[in-house]
């Protein structure tokens, strides 16, 4: 079964849009999502089954080859090393053909607050450290492996009534995760209602933290770091 009417991702400035619904991927959600009823029940149900057909890596959907999603979901390749934005884009397109009213966004480290992905120019570059290389604030997985820098981290979030109310993490498989309003010296992240800039806060507060909760996590795993040509060292998220 389907929530409602099939649904398609039309793409942002930060997703490409993805428009195709056809009937044999509509008996592909129904079959899929069959006796579930909510839409946090199909999307855990979608992140179940991509995350057993991929493991996590880096290579994207378009180094691939492959850059629609559905083209993935119609003769997966077992045990690709997709990266955590392309599983999220995979499950997203999914629970979209089941009437899931998603969407996909992308929390950034954050040193002043605003972790949405039109951030403060100040949270995702500091002042040049030599003429035309600037330093980028980056966070680290739990292995604190340098090759292993994050730009951000992709999630899901639901819409109710136009407004970004919950949101989900593909790799790693977690939430809900719900708006985070935090204003301390700021006026440009506070808004209200929530909105997926309050999301994107607390899917990156979360994200640190689940890895810092492990009991052996390297100096740089789980951490925001500046980094460029000279190291310049952690960097706290603004809440602990």
């Amino acid at each position: 079964m389907t929530l409602g009417p099939a649904r398609v991702l039309q793409g942002s400035e930060l997703i490409p849009p993805r428009p195709t619904i056809t009937a044999a991927r509509l008996n592909k959600v129904t079959f899929d999502f069959n006796g579930l009823t909510t839409a946090q029940a199909i999307t855990m149900k979608a992140i179940d089954n991509v995350t057993s057909l991929f493991v996590f890596g880096n290579v994207s959907l378009d180094e691939y080859g492959k850059s629609n999603p559905w083209a993935i979901l119609d003769a997966p390749p077992l045990g690709q090393q997709f990266d955590c934005v392309s599983q999220t884009e995979i499950v997203l397109v999914e629970i979209l053909q089941a009437g899931v009213d998603a969407g996909m966004s992308f929390a950034y480290p954050t040193a002043e607050g605003n972790a949405a992905p039109a951030g403060d120019a100040t949270d995702q570059k500091k002042e040049d450290a030599l003429p035309g290389q600037p330093n980028r604030l980056i966070w680290y997985l739990a292995d604190g492996l340098e090759i292993n820098q994050q730009a951000n981290e992709g999630f899901l979030f639901f819409n109710t009534g136009g407004i970004a109310t919950e949101a989900r993490t593909v790799v790693p498989k977690a939430g809900p995760y719900f708006p985070l309003d935090y204003t301390q010296g700021m006026t440009l992240f506070k808004k209200a209602p929530p909105d997926v800039g309050q999301l994107a806060f607390s899917v990156m507060y979360s994200t640190l933290k689940l890895i810092n909760q492990q009991t052996v996590t390297p100096p740089r795993g789980g951490k925001q770091w500046w980094v460029g040509p000279l190291d310049h060292g952690p960097v706290d998220f603004p809440i602990n």
